[in-house]
């Protein structure tokens, strides 16, 4: 390595800790306004409900502070990094969705959607590989408000309970002292008036509370009658389970003219070559060959972040496309059983389904979490050269492709920790000529998965 290239690395390194110093600013800033929000939206449990739009009223101008946050995210996220970032705000971004949420349903027994949440606090599509409110960040928020709604009728329920006894109690202390017959008490007449009148108040309040009760509890029914209705209600049929990337157009005989104005570089998609074996410099070769073992050979724990390919569905019609799954059990080790869950929610809401996998159809993933010198960590993964064929993830998406490197990585070995390292690739059948993808989502394409040749070009 010489000067020039040491003297890039440090400055590519300074950026980024430059970088990564704005981000938490505005992440922090981020953190004091949804901590603010969740300290008022604590009260509703003890609010009256002619009360509650007062109290609404002083969250909706911090929601919609938001708003700058996320503006200045977006101008300091630089484009196609938004999945290399998006773990800093996570939390505050959920908290942030729960309470515009809340707020909303609250307001009008309506449910935010995503695109609405989206609006409210003011992340713009134009953002989306920089700043974007995920499918999975948007449930989580909902979650938590249902998990608060629940809470509010349990505290409701509770409430009215102990008040309730207290009255009754009262109540019938005061028939224990009613005389039996006609009998007047030693204290005469007066005393029995007195008692009386304690009497009729005592159960003229058993019977408000016994309707406020009923209220409540109607009330609560009615929100999550609300809830379910929204969940099971049928919204616009996706095209795909899945964010998947676009796809491209089959080449035709004939190439279409570019119009004016525009390059004809990438007018047509251009169908490489089926790759058997990645081919890179002979003097490292050997070294990426032995990680490369040395990571297909480390065994799987339950928690560990996989490329898994899932079973052929008749419905996807891409059968080279791969996913992010999470080892959940380890079912037979020396078999290289497992079972996994999509890391991805399902449509309605539900944790990602779960796979019986075998191990050939799993990759391991660097762990960005894993110690130096671990077989997870970064460095023990191979550093694939130009023109290596490896699977990669699609940026904005959840599915991993078969990829080609054009532009390798950095060994970080000796490196800051703070550095996320980046390989250049092109996606097979991609009208984009390049996309950056974080090497913790890079690894090698699996030898027996071969992709077949394909006919006159046809995809």
């Amino acid at each position: 390595m010489n000067s020039e290239e040491l003297e890039r690395i440090n400055a590519l390194l300074d950026r980024d800790v430059d970088l990564r110093e704005k981000v938490k600013e505005q992440v922090n800033e981020l953190d004091k306004k949804t901590r603010t929000m969740v300290g008022v939206l604590n009260k509703i449990h003890s609010t009256p409900m002619d009360a509650m739009a007062t109290l609404l009223e002083i969250v909706r101008p911090i929601i919609l502070s938001c708003q700058d946050v996320f503006t200045s995210l977006a101008d300091i996220i630089p484009a196609n990094q938004f999945w290399r970032w998006k773990d800093m705000w996570a939390n505050s971004l959920r908290t942030a969705v729960f309470a515009a949420a809340l707020v909303e349903f609250l307001t009008t027994r309506s449910l935010l959607s995503l695109e609405e949440a989206s609006q409210t606090l003011g992340i713009k599509k134009e953002w989306s590989d920089r700043v974007s409110l995920s499918a999975e960040d948007y449930l989580h928020g909902l979650i938590t408000v249902v998990n608060e709604l629940v809470r509010a009728l349990v505290i409701s329920v509770l409430l009215y309970y102990f008040i309730i006894q207290e009255i009754v109690g009262r109540v019938n202390r005061l028939i224990s002292v009613w005389p039996t017959d006609d009998t007047l008490p030693a204290q005469g007449l007066g005393q029995l008036k007195a008692i009386q009148q304690k009497l009729a108040t005592g159960l003229e309040d058993v019977s408000n509370h016994a309707e406020k009760e009923v209220g409540a509890i109607d009330n609560a029914l009615e929100r999550i009658g609300v809830l379910i209705a929204l969940r099971k209600a049928p919204e616009t049929q996706p095209q795909e389970k899945r964010n998947k990337r676009p796809r491209a157009s089959s080449p035709s005989g004939t190439p279409a003219p570019a119009p004016s104005g525009i390059p004809n570089s990438r007018s047509v998609s251009i169908t490489l070559p089926p790759r058997t074996s990645s081919v890179g410099p002979s003097g490292s070769f050997r070294d990426m060959k032995s990680k490369k073992d040395g990571v297909s050979k480390q065994p799987l724990q339950p928690g560990r972040k996989v490329a898994f390919r899932p079973p052929k569905d008749p419905g996807n019609t891409d059968e080279n496309e791969w996913i992010i799954a999470i080892v959940t059990r380890v079912i037979n080790a020396k078999d290289g059983k497992y079972e996994v869950q999509d890391a991805e929610p399902q449509e309605d809401g539900q944790p990602g389904q779960v796979y019986i996998a075998m191990s050939r159809s799993l990759v391991p993933l660097p762990d960005q979490t894993a110690q130096l010198g671990s077989p997870a960590h970064l460095s023990s993964y191979p550093i694939f050269p130009v023109k290596s064929t490896v699977l990669a993830l699609y940026p904005d998406t959840s599915c991993f492709y078969r990829a080609e490197v054009i532009e390798a990585r950095t060994d970080i070995s000796s490196a800051s920790s703070k550095y996320d390292p980046t390989y250049k690739v092109r996606f097979d059948d991609d009208d984009m000529p390049s996309q950056v993808v974080t090497a913790y989502r890079v690894v090698q394409w699996p030898a027996h998965f071969q992709v077949p040749p394909k006919a006159n070009g046809a995809k």
